[in-house]
């Protein structure tokens, strides 16, 4: 897996719970700066299982898992020359309002999903750096 993490980013090839993961960190923006804002990018073995299948049960699993998820907003797009779906959602975590952008792209038999945890109400100041870091992911 190759991705470009945001200028000024940590990055953490490393293994969670079985998982490959590539962790992405910002730099704290100041002292008052108490949410570290994060991309991170799981891959997942899931055989013959198409997107429709596997996305409904990411999403399910979110409904039930995350407190206060709210969805804003789902999309298509292509990420490493597969089709790919895009979703936006909020929740909270630990007190803080996160608002998301999760990407699944599927390909060889593994699900990809690239994560984007932003601090609530910031979104739009990261977006182009999450557009951009999703545009770097490549398998190869």
């Amino acid at each position: 897996i190759n991705i470009t993490a945001p200028d000024g980013w940590s990055k953490a090839d490393t293994s969670i719970r079985g998982y490959r993961t590539i962790l992405m960190m910002s730099e704290q923006e100041g002292p008052s700066d108490m949410f570290k804002e994060n991309i991170n990018v799981l891959a997942e073995t899931i055989g013959t299982m198409n997107m429709d299948s596997y996305w409904d049960l990411t999403v399910k699993n979110m409904e039930k898992m995350l407190t206060n998820y709210k969805l804003k907003e789902v999309k298509e797009i292509t990420v490493d020359g597969e089709a790919a779906k895009s979703l936006d959602y909020t929740h909270e975590m630990q007190g803080y309002k996160i608002d998301v952008n999760a990407v699944v792209v599927i390909k060889g038999g593994k699900a990809y999903v690239i994560t984007s945890s932003i601090e609530g109400g910031k979104m739009e100041k990261w977006r182009k750096d999450i557009d951009k870091t999703v545009a770097s992911f490549h398998v190869d």
